[in-house]
This record gives C-alpha cells, sequence and structure tokens, in this order.
C-alpha cells in the first residue's frame, strides 16, 4: 500500500519547538517527536507499505532549521530522508501564492493511495490549503482513499508548553463539507448530519 503523509515545517524559533508525545486513544505506542504527523506515521504504517512525507515549507531560515529536524527524527526511526518530499512555497500569503500550492499539492497526491493530512504547523491559511488539495485530489484521483486528518494539540501551563499534548482526529470535520450538499436549508437533514458526525467522531474503530 502506498501511503502519503502532508505536513507542514514549522516556523517556531529553536527555543520554541519541543519535542512532545501527542497522545491519542488510537496510538500504537507513544513517541516523543516535533511533529505529529510522525505520530500517525507510527500508527499507520504497515510492514512492505511503500510511504513519501511531504513537507510544505515556506522559504525563510527557521523552516529550513526546522526541516532538518523532520529528517533527523524520520532518520531516527529508521528511515531515510529520501521518503521526504520537500513542497517549498514563497513567504507570502496573497491568493495567487496559496492557489498556486494548492495545485501543487494536489498534483503530487497519488492517483492511488491513502493520504493523511497534519494541519497544526503553518499560517492560518495553510491548512485551509491543505484541506481544498485533499478535497480536490479526492474527487479526481479515482482510487485515493482520505486516511485521516489530524491537528496537534500542544498545551502550556503559565505560557509554557507540557508534555501534555493532544493528537486529534479531525476527519470528521473534513467529511462534513462532503455531507452538507443535500441539505439545502433542510433542518432535519442538517441535524441528521451533526448525530452522523459525533457517531463518527466517538466510533472510529467501526468506520
Amino acid at each position: 500500500m502506498k501511503r502519503i503523509y502532508v505536513t507542514t515545517v514549522p516556523l517556531q524559533g529553536r527555543l520554541d519547538l519541543t519535542k512532545n508525545t501527542y497522545r491519542s486513544s488510537a496510538n500504537s505506542g507513544d513517541i516523543e517527536t516535533r511533529f505529529p504527523i510522525l505520530q500517525v506515521l507510527h500508527n499507520t504504517l504497515q510492514e512492505g507499505d511503500d510511504f513519501h512525507i511531504i513537507a510544505i515549507r515556506s522559504v525563510n531560515g527557521d523552516t529550513q532549521r526546522n526541516f532538518g529536524y523532520l529528517k533527523e527524527e524520520l532518520q531516527a526511526m529508521g528511515f531515510t530522508e529520501d521518503h521526504i518530499r520537500e513542497l517549498p512555497m514563497p513567504d507570502e500569503q496573497d491568493c495567487s501564492t496559496l492557489i498556486r500550492l494548492c495545485r501543487d499539492l494536489c498534483d503530487v497526491l497519488p492517483e492511488k493511495g491513502i493520504a493523511y493530512m497534519d494541519i497544526t504547523y503553518g499560517t492560518k491559511t495553510i491548512p485551509l490549503v491543505q484541506l481544498a488539495a485533499l478535497t480536490c485530489a479526492a474527487a479526481t484521483h479515482e482510487e485515493l482513499e482520505v486516511g485521516g486528518v489530524y491537528y496537534g494539540e500542544m498545551r502550556r501551563v503559565n505560557g509554557q508548553s507540557v508534555n501534555q499534548s493532544v493528537l486529534h482526529d479531525v476527519t470528521p470535520l473534513y467529511h462534513l463539507q462532503g455531507l452538507v450538499g443535500g441539505i439545502h436549508g433542510n433542518k432535519d437533514t442538517a441535524e441528521m448530519v451533526y448525530n452522523q458526525l459525533v457517531w463518527m467522531s466517538q466510533n472510529k474503530a467501526e468506520q
């Protein structure tokens, strides 16, 4: 099976990007990492799988250092940096730049495989781009499956990061956009969609 893991290289400075344990009931064992996507990889990668990590990187000094951290951590897990594909973007937030990023991300997602998306890092616009690209790819790549969308919550006490982080599976929210097309003002249908999302979030093992 081909698995693709998409993440954004953090913008944090050296002292602000620390290793944490991103806990989840779905974890197959906790690991310490700066990158929640590596916990997702640890949870989902199976023997014999082929995989790549697509790393969106704004071109600036902090991300270059943090991109190096990602390579180091992947190597510590026993994989070479050849598994990482950098997707660079200008350090700008104009609409044209973001649309190009969406197109490029959609293009590098495989026609066949399973895609996992980490929306933890990047500017506020990047998760919108990631989800738009995932929606486009899922619609145009007939054998591409959405494996999950995740957010790593780093918890703080008195402004300081503490190692009590949580890996949230927010996949039901991604699927919401695929369910709303048939609502069209029908409150009963909207309630049904809401209840379905609640069920999905509480019964991941049955999906």
